[in-house]
Protein backbone atom coordinates (compact mmCIF):
# COMPACT_ATOMS: atom_id res chain seq x y z
CA UNK A 1 0.00 0.00 0.00
CA UNK A 2 1.43 3.09 -1.12
CA UNK A 3 2.30 5.82 1.72
CA UNK A 4 -0.23 8.66 2.06
CA UNK A 5 0.70 12.07 3.44
CA UNK A 6 -0.58 13.94 5.63
CA UNK A 7 -2.24 16.15 3.25
CA UNK A 8 -3.54 13.72 0.98
CA UNK A 9 -5.14 11.93 3.88
CA UNK A 10 -6.64 15.65 4.88
CA UNK A 11 -7.51 16.31 1.13
CA UNK A 12 -9.51 12.69 0.66
CA UNK A 13 -11.53 13.77 4.43
CA UNK A 14 -12.44 17.08 2.79
CA UNK A 15 -13.64 15.45 -0.22
CA UNK A 16 -15.24 12.48 1.65
CA UNK A 17 -17.09 15.41 3.67
CA UNK A 18 -18.18 17.10 0.30
CA UNK A 19 -19.74 14.47 -1.10
CA UNK A 20 -21.83 13.43 2.03
CA UNK A 21 -22.80 17.01 1.80
CA UNK A 22 -23.75 16.63 -1.37
CA UNK A 23 -26.01 13.27 -0.73
CA UNK A 24 -27.44 14.96 1.84
CA UNK A 25 -28.66 17.80 -0.21
CA UNK A 26 -29.93 15.74 -3.03
CA UNK A 27 -31.97 13.61 -0.52
CA UNK A 28 -33.42 16.58 0.62
CA UNK A 29 -34.26 17.99 -2.81
CA UNK A 30 -35.66 14.67 -3.74
CA UNK A 31 -37.85 14.29 -0.49
CA UNK A 32 -39.11 17.73 -1.08
CA UNK A 33 -40.54 16.71 -4.96
CA UNK A 34 -41.94 13.07 -3.35
CA UNK A 35 -44.08 14.88 -1.33
CA UNK A 36 -45.30 17.51 -3.35
CA UNK A 37 -46.01 15.25 -5.94
CA UNK A 38 -47.90 13.19 -3.55
CA UNK A 39 -50.23 15.50 -2.29
CA UNK A 40 -50.96 16.52 -5.25
CA UNK A 41 -51.74 12.64 -6.38
CA UNK A 42 -53.57 12.79 -3.07
CA UNK A 43 -55.48 15.79 -3.70
CA UNK A 44 -56.34 15.52 -7.76
CA UNK A 45 -56.00 11.70 -8.15
CA UNK A 46 -54.04 12.57 -11.47
CA UNK A 47 -51.12 14.50 -11.77
CA UNK A 48 -49.99 15.61 -15.40
CA UNK A 49 -46.51 14.05 -16.22
CA UNK A 50 -45.48 17.34 -17.40
CA UNK A 51 -45.97 18.85 -14.15
CA UNK A 52 -44.33 16.01 -12.38
CA UNK A 53 -41.30 16.64 -14.93
CA UNK A 54 -41.24 20.35 -14.28
CA UNK A 55 -41.15 19.36 -10.00
CA UNK A 56 -38.52 16.84 -10.07
CA UNK A 57 -36.60 19.34 -12.18
CA UNK A 58 -36.53 21.65 -9.20
CA UNK A 59 -33.51 22.29 -7.21
CA UNK A 60 -33.76 24.57 -5.12
CA UNK A 61 -35.17 23.61 -1.38
CA UNK A 62 -36.92 27.03 -0.55
CA UNK A 63 -39.22 27.02 -3.97
CA UNK A 64 -40.01 23.14 -2.83
CA UNK A 65 -41.31 24.35 0.57
CA UNK A 66 -43.14 26.75 -0.50
CA UNK A 67 -44.66 24.39 -3.15
CA UNK A 68 -45.57 22.00 -0.66
CA UNK A 69 -47.15 24.35 1.65
CA UNK A 70 -49.47 25.87 -1.14
CA UNK A 71 -50.03 22.01 -2.56
CA UNK A 72 -51.97 21.61 0.63
CA UNK A 73 -54.52 24.30 0.04
CA UNK A 74 -54.41 25.17 -3.52
CA UNK A 75 -58.17 24.74 -4.95
CA UNK A 76 -56.93 23.07 -8.55
CA UNK A 77 -54.00 22.01 -10.33
CA UNK A 78 -54.23 24.40 -12.58
CA UNK A 79 -54.33 27.20 -9.95
CA UNK A 80 -51.09 25.02 -8.87
CA UNK A 81 -49.46 25.17 -11.93
CA UNK A 82 -50.03 28.88 -12.59
CA UNK A 83 -48.70 29.37 -8.92
CA UNK A 84 -45.27 27.32 -9.47
CA UNK A 85 -44.77 28.75 -12.77
CA UNK A 86 -44.75 32.12 -11.16
CA UNK A 87 -42.29 31.16 -8.36
CA UNK A 88 -39.87 29.59 -10.69
CA UNK A 89 -39.94 33.05 -12.98
CA UNK A 90 -39.21 34.73 -9.68
CA UNK A 91 -36.75 32.53 -8.72
CA UNK A 92 -34.52 32.70 -12.59
CA UNK A 93 -35.20 36.61 -12.58
CA UNK A 94 -33.19 36.27 -8.59
CA UNK A 95 -30.76 33.92 -10.01
CA UNK A 96 -30.26 34.88 -13.92
CA UNK A 97 -27.11 32.68 -13.56
CA UNK A 98 -28.80 29.71 -11.93
CA UNK A 99 -30.31 27.42 -14.64
CA UNK A 100 -32.07 25.10 -12.41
Amino acid sequence: MPYITPLERFAIAKGRQEGLAEGRQEGILEKGRESVIEILETRFDSVPESLVETINQINNEGVLKILHKRAITIASLGEFQEFMHQQLSELAAENPEQTD
